[in-house]
């Protein structure tokens, strides 16, 4: 018996039956007689996209930081660059 990594039941069991006709492994729950539905769905990971500090650049010293946090590192690291008063 093995248990499911998401959402962490226990005492399931490989569908072979599934695997012979479909080439893809499920898991199957005895007690139910059915296949295993998840209700804690794995979350997909959101990627974040980098992009490189154009004033850190000319200063030598290259920096990636998230899309979301450019704004943020612009006004604190760079105060004298641009209208942020």
């Amino acid at each position: 018996m093995v248990d499911c990594n998401a959402c962490g039941e226990k005492d399931l069991s490989w569908d072979n039956e599934y695997f012979e006709n479909a080439g893809k492994w499920r898991l199957w729950s005895p007690q139910k007689e059915r296949p295993h539905m998840c209700n804690n769905k794995i979350k997909e990971k959101k990627h974040i996209r980098k992009i490189s500090c154009p004033k850190c650049a000319t200063l030598g010293k290259a920096r990636y930081i998230p899309e979301d946090k450019f704004q943020e590192h612009i006004q604190k690291e760079h105060i004298d660059w641009g209208d942020y008063r």
